[in-house]
């Protein structure tokens, strides 16, 4: 029930992302606070997102106590929330032959797998971590998932206000109107948006919303473009509510597993969504624009399949 939303209902969707910034919070933070005796230093360090220092510290426990389940999955989290793949499958690959059936450790695991778009690796993770839906859904997809076609893909904002909408097409289709969201793990549609793209459900689970109950579809898109970039051969989603809901209509929201498979600016000054394959010429452009507009490089952690995390004072 985290993940996902109802369609042409924005409040379903703004009630799955209390319900996953919250999971996001518990899978940050509330895993080290049960951390066993013997890594308290780290964890009060984890807990405080001073990562390097934990990080540090977990490894200094496992070099002492190389079967403490709990150090080798929390240092192997610690690499997977700054995309330290080769380190986080090292360190939770570790803590799974300890515990084979911890869940956490196999939704970790699972999580590092779909980052590197290694859908079929992740499988048994997920059926492991009791997520049988994610593990039907990503057996479906066949060939390279995210081919990115073109190289960039600059699309103004349609309006700004209460989100910012963006035109895209899907299956090759006319415009529809999609808003884009973090707070959204995967790219969802409206039901109508994915009857008209010829989509079929390879997996389905009813949830519980407000008064009722919501479906929640599952799939594989051919083609999805925004200006002059494509991207094929994506897993995607999309439900249906017999909740009455006060949200206007959208076509569709770009979450993030979506915009992380390329550099993306989202540029309200400009009022436009810029997506650029990623190159180590276009990341130093990227990088050089933003020194030159005076902008500040802060650290991005990524938690729970899609939830940013920084670091800042109030």
């Amino acid at each position: 029930m985290a993940d996902g939303g109802g369609w042409n209902r924005r409040s379903l969707l703004r009630g799955a992302a209390v319900v996953a910034g919250a999971a996001a919070t518990a899978a940050l933070v509330g895993e080290a606070a049960t951390a066993q005796t013997g890594t308290t230093d780290a964890d009060a360090l984890f807990m405080a997102g001073k990562f390097a220092q934990a990080g540090r510290l977990y490894e200094e426990i496992l070099r002492h106590d190389p079967k403490n389940v709990e150090a080798a999955r929390q240092l192997g989290y610690v690499r997977l929330l700054s995309n330290n793949f080769p380190d986080a499958e090292k360190y939770l690959g570790m803590a799974l032959k300890l515990a084979p059936d911890d869940q956490e450790t196999n939704k970790l695991l699972a999580d590092c797998y779909i980052r590197q778009d290694k859908f079929a690796l992740s499988l048994p993770c997920w059926r492991a971590a009791g997520k049988e839906i994610y593990a039907e859904w990503f057996a479906a997809l066949r060939g390279t998932p995210y081919q990115i076609h073109g190289d960039i893909g600059r699309v103004p904002w349609q309006q700004m206000d209460p989100e910012p909408l963006v035109e895209v097409s899907v299956n090759g289709g006319p415009p529809k109107l999609f808003s884009f969201y973090t707070g959204e793990p995967w790219l969802s549609m409206s039901a109508a948006v994915a009857a008209e793209a010829g989509l079929k459900p390879v997996a389905k689970q009813e949830i519980d919303y407000l008064d009722g109950t919501a479906w929640q579809y599952f799939g594989v898109l051919d083609s999805f473009k925004l200006g002059g970039i494509e991207l094929r051969n994506i897993p995607v989603g999309w439900s249906e509510t017999d909740q009455v809901s006060p949200g206007g209509p959208d076509d569709g929201i770009i979450g993030t597993w979506f915009l992380y498979h390329l550099l993306t600016t989202i540029d309200y000054a400009g009022q436009s969504l810029i997506l650029r394959r990623w190159t180590p010429a276009t990341a130093r452009n990227v990088h050089a624009d933003a020194i030159r507009a005076g902008a500040d490089s802060l650290p991005l952690w990524l938690a729970s399949e899609h939830m940013l995390h920084s670091s800042g004072s109030l």
